[in-house]
């Protein structure tokens, strides 16, 4: 069973998070149920820590003090290594700084209409039953070498594959961190599943985790707030393989 927590500071929307959660699973056989839904982040810590294993986390990223819920996704992370935590916010530019903290969240939902995000909370939870509870099958796992260790991975955990400019490394953003790995995207491609696709000759995404593409800007959204450059050359491709 995995336990679900939602914070978020505005009632409101804290209602809708929990009624989209509460809907969803009632139409949907998941072995989830929600064990905390407030308005603050102590409260989660301590529901958190009442908990054992693991666990799916919706956050604000904005709880009224900054970075309050980035902070809070971070001890999260601390007390639960593997947990899915989903950022919501109205500010998209705080997906960088989910990065530069470190944290490896499952996706990152933008405070849209109450339809899209329930739309988003559902495939959320979709994505985790899926990757929790019927694994990849074993042509859909890649076996890497990092450092002096094999490291086996699923492809559809993986963000991207981009090559570290001057060097012949890789590196593998993932859901559970980021892999460095000496190779080309050359010598990867002929081991990667079909929906994973050249958006750059140098950058590699898996079409599953695109949630836009910015064609004036030449980049594509990916979940968790990654952000990837698309060339002209892959752009055609990649708008009719989603």
């Amino acid at each position: 069973m995995l336990s679900i927590f939602i914070c978020e500071d505005e009632p409101q929307l804290l209602r809708l998070y929990e009624d989209a959660v509460r809907k969803h699973l009632l139409f949907h056989d998941y072995s989830m149920e929600i064990i905390c839904a407030v308005d603050n982040a102590d409260d989660i810590l301590t529901a958190v820590r009442k908990e054992h294993g693991k666990g799916i986390y919706f956050l604000d990223i904005d709880l009224g003090t900054g970075k309050e819920g980035i902070e809070l996704g971070k001890e999260i992370r601390e007390l639960d290594p593997d947990g899915y935590i989903i950022f919501i916010s109205s500010h998209s530019e705080l997906s960088l700084t989910i990065l530069e903290y470190q944290i490896t969240a499952t996706d990152f939902i933008a405070k849209d209409s109450p339809a899209q995000i329930r739309d988003r909370i559902a495939h959320s939870l979709d994505t985790i039953h899926e990757r929790e509870f019927h694994p990849a099958q074993s042509s859909d796992t890649l076996k890497i070498k990092e450092g002096r260790q094999i490291i086996q991975l699923y492809q559809e955990d993986i963000y991207y594959i981009t090559k570290v400019p001057g060097t012949h490394k890789l590196l593998i953003y993932t859901v559970n961190g980021t892999h460095e790995i000496r190779g080309s995207i050359k010598e990867l491609e002929p081991t990667l599943a079909p929906y994973m696709l050249h958006c750059h000759s140098s950058i590699i995404v898996n079409k599953n985790h695109i949630k836009s593409i910015d064609s004036k800007n030449h980049c594509v959204q990916l979940s968790a707030g990654y952000t990837c450059d698309i060339s002209v050359r892959y752009l055609k491709k990649i708008r009719e393989s989603i």
